[in-house]
């Protein structure tokens, strides 16, 4: 029995994380407006409020009252096909599209104080989604089904020191939870996993959850006219996870710490002219400290199995731009190329991520002078994600080799409205004072 509920537990485990739009198990689709810019500038007042996802002094660049609502549509595809002769058994099948179709909401609000502080609060979702492959698939001992959701809520504080630079810091308190489903082996020994690709093998379940706390920080500074750089930082957050195994011969009380990765972003907004501003950006995330999460009994303390990662560290760099068409139609565009943390000696069926580029549209009308619309649409290629787990592999499983090829790509569409409840007052024209 013991056997039994260890090689049943290391197969619920073998899928966590998700077909995403970012590298990792991370959701990028934190902004409709940077969005349309492939995210170059994210860190500058380009993202409107929404740019203190990535840099919490933007809460002093949106003056007054302000409130904002933006959601994403993201539609993806990501199928592996075994290769017959080296999966075991490749007649069963592939996984079908493991992309589920998924909204991500996210929303900003700030209240100016008086002229130097600044307070704001937003709420997103930096990491998750699902994938789902078909029931019976010749790896379905490595996963079924994955479901993620995470949570943060982030009170902000912003103060401008002087007109060219403005700090900021956020609280970051967070929810993870976390269910996996993969086929139960139907024998308590390795050798014949095997016999767990039989049709409608039954589920193995494990589920958690957990709350944790972190912070962000940033700046913004301008030292010039038309130049503005953001720099902004998000601090890991590291999650106790509890929850339960569930098998179809047991229920096991379990326990996990995982670490989500710290990540830094450097923005660059330069005005042109009236009418076109050029963006970049660049982006670190700290993936390499998704390693390995030990599995324990929630009970004794004692270690049953692991979430292996075994991550690299991700980057995204990217250049866009702004075409100011009229007093009220803003247009954008971008492109960026992303250097996913997974490498192809680490790839499994849990996220089918590689390199990727994306190229995005966008525009933003301005109704009046209290409401605003955004609006964008990305396509992500994604380089093949063929995997190969195979004896040496974190996931291999004695007796279930599996090598298939991957095809992968992303859609986005994206939505956002912007409200400001107390609006700037229009400019005052000079004139000439006469004397009465």
């Amino acid at each position: 029995m013991k056997s039994y509920m260890k090689f049943g537990l290391a197969a619920a485990v073998s899928l966590i994380a998700l077909e995403a739009s970012a590298g990792g198990f991370g959701v990028r689709e934190q902004s409709a407006i940077s969005q349309g810019a492939s995210f170059a500038g994210a860190a500058t007042s380009a993202a409107g409020l929404s740019g203190m996802y990535w840099n919490p002094a933007i809460v002093t660049t949106v003056p007054g009252m302000n409130a904002e609502s933006h959601v994403s549509g993201i539609f993806g595809f990501a199928k592996l096909t075994p290769i017959s002769g080296v999966s075991a058994p490749a007649a069963v099948g592939g996984t079908g599209n493991l992309g589920i179709p998924a909204l991500v909401g996210t929303s900003y609000y700030n209240y100016q104080v008086n002229d130097r502080l600044f307070l704001g609060l937003s709420i997103n979702a930096p990491y998750g989604l699902k994938t789902q492959s078909n029931y019976n698939w010749s790896g379905q001992l490595y996963g079924r089904s994955s479901k993620a959701l995470n949570m943060l809520f982030t009170p902000t504080i912003g103060f401008k020191v002087n007109d060219w630079l403005a700090v900021g810091a956020g609280l970051q308190i967070g929810y993870f939870d976390v269910n996996l489903k993969g086929a139960t082996p139907s024998s308590p020994n390795p050798r014949a996993a095997a016999t767990a690709l039989l049709p409608n093998s039954p589920n193995n379940i494990l589920d958690g959850d957990g709350w944790s706390a972190g912070y962000t920080l940033g700046a913004t500074i301008t030292p010039f006219a038309g130049t503005e750089i953001g720099i902004g930082f998000r601090s890991m957050v590291h999650y106790d996870l509890k929850g339960t195994v569930k098998l179809p011969y047991a229920v096991l009380p379990i326990k996990a710490k995982v670490n989500l990765p710290e990540m830094l972003t450097i923005g660059l907004r330069q005005q042109i002219n009236d009418k076109v501003t050029m963006l970049a950006g660049f982006e670190w995330t700290n993936w390499s400290r998704v390693h390995r999460a030990a599995i324990r009994n929630r009970g004794t303390g004692a270690p049953i199995s692991q979430l292996a990662f075994d991550y690299k560290d991700g980057y995204l760099a990217s250049l866009g731009g702004e075409y100011r068409w009229d007093d009220r139609l803003l247009l954008r565009a971008g492109l960026a190329y992303e250097w996913s943390p997974i490498e192809d000696a680490t790839r499994s069926v849990r996220i089918p991520d590689n390199d990727r580029i994306w190229a995005s549209l966008g525009a933003t009308y301005k109704w009046n002078d209290r409401l605003t619309f955004d609006g964008s649409y990305t396509h992500i290629f994604v380089k093949d994600p063929d995997v190969a787990i195979l004896p040496g592999h974190h996931d291999y499983r004695a007796g279930v080799p599996l090598v298939a090829k991957g095809k992968a790509h992303v859609d986005i569409i994206s939505f956002s409205m912007r409200y400001s409840f107390n609006p700037p007052p229009p400019p005052v024209s000079k004139s000439v004072a006469t004397k009465g």
